[in-house]
């Protein structure tokens, strides 16, 4: 077990962190435990996967050989809550190339952070930026269900809809900075269509580091470590992010 454990962390990451190896037994721990007591059997890479992201999100939230942030220093890239009472959505793909099928996710938060709705789906791309391009389609279909379902409240609030995605090329081709290739034009002429009935709704990029919790979700998913009710009860690595998140976004508006 241990060789396999040592192959698969080295598959994952180059870099050798006692703190990582402590998690990692941690969760080991945990799964054993689930067996013996509960009957149910863990998925040895979804173990790691976990391990990794939790390990990710405690130096995110206590960054090594620093303390607070000084005046003259930049604040950490995060998400960026919406204002009050507008919503914003973040949407990610988890594509690889050894593997037709890939996955999309959306992540729906409120001003709070709070989590209001959200999807993740198996769809085929034959590129990442086809994969990102689905992935926004989906998520200015659900904007649009969403609004249908909440009409009165949305026009009661005067409520602007925002969509992110960390793909600049993509939200170039939305906003028709640029002209998008053949390969993906009519999806994003779907997505230009869709984005015309929403008059309350805009797209806007966003850093990697602003997408981290959607593009959990988009891994996981495609992981097949997922669960079904992920929406209300986060896995532990994804409410770490959301926390962080929430967190340090709250403390940016209120300064």
């Amino acid at each position: 077990m241990d060789k396999w454990v040592a192959e698969y962390l080295l598959a994952k990451t180059q870099a050798s962190d006692p703190e990582l190896v402590v998690e990692v037994l941690w969760q080991i721990w945990k799964n054993r435990n689930n067996f013996i007591f509960r009957k149910t059997h863990g998925q040895p890479q979804a173990l790691i996967d976990i391990a990794l992201a939790q390990n990710s999100a405690s130096q995110r939230w206590v960054p090594r050989n620093s303390s607070r942030l000084k005046d003259n220093e930049y604040s950490p890239v995060t998400w960026k809550a919406p204002k009050t009472p507008d919503l914003k959505l973040n949407v990610d793909s988890s594509w690889i190339a050894t593997d037709s099928a890939c996955s999309v996710a959306g992540l729906l938060r409120d001003s709070n952070g709070s989590v209001i709705d959200g999807f993740a789906k198996e769809v085929h791309a034959a590129s990442p930026l086809q994969a990102e391009t689905i992935a926004l389609f989906h998520g200015l279909k659900m904007l649009e269900e969403w609004k249908t379902t909440h009409v009165e409240q949305t026009q009661e609030l005067n409520r602007t809809l925002t969509c992110e995605s960390d793909s600049r090329k993509l939200v170039d081709f939305i906003l028709g900075r640029e002209e998008a290739s053949w390969a993906i034009q009519l999806q994003v002429q779907e997505c230009k269509i869709i984005l015309a009935q929403l008059p309350s709704a805009t797209v806007s990029f966003c850093l990697r580091e602003a997408n981290h919790a959607v593009d959990w979700v988009a891994k996981a998913f495609r992981k097949k470590t997922l669960p079904s009710n992920w929406q209300r009860k986060p896995l532990a690595p994804l409410m770490s992010i959301l926390c962080y998140d929430s967190n340090l976004s709250c403390k940016a508006r209120c300064v």
